[in-house]
């Protein structure tokens, strides 16, 4: 529930269209926090690099500075972080794009994450066990672990089983994959990320690169950290924002008087 929410805000609960619309929107963000994240740091970039100047944190002084010095930091600090995340975020529901422009240097098959044709028999209704279809996958993958198997369904009688080969950045949903047949126990395809290409394997790595699995668990406390600093600099922006409009409209006022006085 909390990945629905995350993702399209449970509205493809009510509605599919409605669903699918709220993911492009949530995805598209990301471009925005780019922007954001890019003329944040074109703004800070400090002149004739002045680097240890711009990167001290002053104390004891006023409200307005703590919280510009708060908004710098927590940019600084989070950059990176919210690039990857931004960037893996709307490929989810903008990947032909980037498929379209990594192919310019890369080739990617079509036909990774579709399972092979295996339409079920006519009459037949005898399946393998998931147990078999595992130790199959096993036989395929002998120093995998599995970590998910997809059974058959009316219309497409494979077992996919999901491995994760020691390596694989991917824990959640890895890709060495082993398509059964759940009438015969045979193998139809096979699946391996070692023999990705390039293309692939940079396509492979946005899911592990958004949730930070790809760098483990410490990967994934910090992604959870870092998904707190987006609110941190839009409130500090905010209200530095106010500060520096209030100190302005002051201004104004001042230099009113004087000629109000005349």
């Amino acid at each position: 529930m909390i990945y629905e929410i995350h993702a399209d805000l449970l509205l493809g609960k009510f509605d599919a269209d409605l669903g699918r619309a709220a993911l492009k929107t949530i995805c598209f963000s990301g471009v925005l926090i780019i922007i954001a994240l890019v003329s944040g740091l074109w703004l800070w970039w400090p002149k004739h690099g002045r680097f240890k100047a711009a990167l001290k944190i002053k104390r004891h002084t006023s409200l307005s500075r703590q919280l510009y010095d708060l908004h710098k930091i927590t940019g600084l600090v989070g950059f990176l972080v919210l690039l990857v995340v931004s960037f893996t975020g709307f490929s989810f529901a903008y990947s032909e794009k980037i498929e379209a422009a990594i192919t310019q240097l890369s080739s990617i098959h079509t036909h990774r994450n579709k399972p092979p044709p295996g339409v079920m028999s006519q009459g037949s209704n005898t399946f393998i066990g998931i147990e078999e279809a595992l130790a199959v996958a096993q036989q395929v993958f002998p120093n995998a672990q599995p970590r998910r198997v997809k059974t058959p369904t009316k219309t497409q009688g494979i077992y996919t089983v999901e491995s994760r080969q020691s390596g694989e950045a991917n824990y959640r949903s890895p890709r060495s994959r082993v398509f059964i047949d759940a009438h015969t126990g045979q193998v139809r395809a096979t699946e391996n990320p070692s023999e990705f290409t390039a293309g692939e394997t940079f396509m492979n790595l946005l899911w592990p690169l958004h949730s930070g699995e790809a760098l483990g668990l410490t990967g994934r406390i910090v992604w959870a950290l870092a998904g707190l600093l987006p609110l941190t600099l839009w409130l500090s922006g905010l209200i530095r924002w106010r500060q520096k409009a209030h100190a302005a409209d002051i201004g104004r006022e001042l230099h009113r008087q004087p000629d109000q006085n005349q």
